[in-house]
């Protein structure tokens, strides 16, 4: 239906490490010529894995048991040394922090936020509703202002505040990373 899911309910595709990939990593240490050599598998693999599964650019580091490292791009990928944006990796992050912090009986998937120190306006939503994708905090695009460079989570909060909920909180599910940094200011 074209809705954009969270990372708990999106697709999962899995990747079966490849015979030559496992030899690579069995061999010990090898003369220089050897490791340029599994350089090159390795790449071959790299634009195999990427044309397959038609992600249009990957890049990978790969750092062997003696310190070496291998360094590959397929497709349209940013140079290994080039920054990017983290993106949405850190939801797995501090989702895991969740977890941990409800085992140890730290916060519950019940609890409110609260204004957070800062005069959060929807201090209603819960923890679980955040981590769920189901608060109604909006998720922020590129009008927003929030994308830029130097945005601290303070402007998030305030851009949140000012935001009407886009649906009652629990009634259903769409993506907001604002909710995973108010989860992180939480």
């Amino acid at each position: 239906n074209g809705d954009i899911l969270p990372p708990s309910a999106a697709p999962k595709k899995s990747v079966v490490i490849a015979d030559p990939i496992a030899e690579s990593f069995a061999k010990t240490a090898t003369p220089a010529t050897s490791f340029l050599e599994r350089g090159a598998v390795m790449q071959r693999i790299l634009d195999k894995y990427d044309a397959s599964m038609k992600l249009n650019g990957t890049r990978v580091i790969v750092t062997w048991p003696d310190g070496r490292q291998w360094h590959g791009r397929s497709g349209g990928a940013k140079s290994w040394n080039e920054p990017s944006a983290v993106g949405s990796i850190t939801k797995t992050f501090t989702t895991t922090l969740f977890e941990r912090m409800i085992e140890a009986g730290k916060v519950t998937l019940e609890e409110p936020i609260g204004d957070l120190g800062l005069g959060f306006t929807h201090g209603n939503v819960t923890v679980g509703q955040l981590l769920k994708h189901t608060s109604g905090v909006p998720g922020y695009d590129k009008t927003s202002g929030l994308l830029r460079d130097g945005t601290t989570p303070k402007d998030v909060i305030r851009w949140a505040s000012s935001q009407g909920l886009r649906f009652r909180p629990g009634s259903r599910v769409e993506y907001s990373t604002p909710g995973f940094v108010l989860l992180g200011v939480f």
